[in-house]
C-alpha cells in the first residue's frame, strides 16, 4: 500500500518495479543457499549418526565378550582360589 505525502494510505497497489524482481530474486536466491547449507549439514549429522550408530553396535558387542571372558575367568578362578587356599595351608602346617 501506497502513502501519500502526508502518510495517508492510498488503496492502489504498487506495480512491481525492475528493482523489486532484483529483490525478489535476490532473496529467492538467499534462501535457497541457505536450504542447500542445511541439506549439506543435516546430510554431515545423519552421517555421524550412522557412525555413531556403528560404534555403539562395536561397543556392544566388545562389551559382550568382555562380559563372557570375566564368566570364564571367574569360572577358573573357583579352582585357583582353592588351589592357593590348599597351598596356603600346607605352608602354614609345614611351618607349625
Amino acid at each position: 500500500m501506497r502513502t501519500t505525502k502526508g502518510g495517508e494510505a492510498r488503496g492502489d497497489q504498487e506495480a512491481p518495479t525492475p528493482n523489486s524482481h532484483e529483490a525478489i530474486a535476490a532473496t529467492r536466491q538467499d534462501l535457497c543457499n541457505h536450504v542447500d547449507a542445511v541439506a549439506v549439514e543435516l546430510g554431515l549429522l545423519l552421517d555421524n549418526q550412522k557412525k555413531l550408530s556403528a560404534r555403539v553396535t562395536s561397543t556392544e558387542s566388545e562389551l559382550k565378550d568382555l562380559r563372557s571372558s570375566l564368566k570364564e575367568l571367574e569360572g577358573q578362578g573357583q579352582p585357583l582360589n582353592a588351589k592357593v587356599w590348599e597351598l596356603e595351608h600346607q605352608v602354614e602346617e609345614a611351618e607349625g
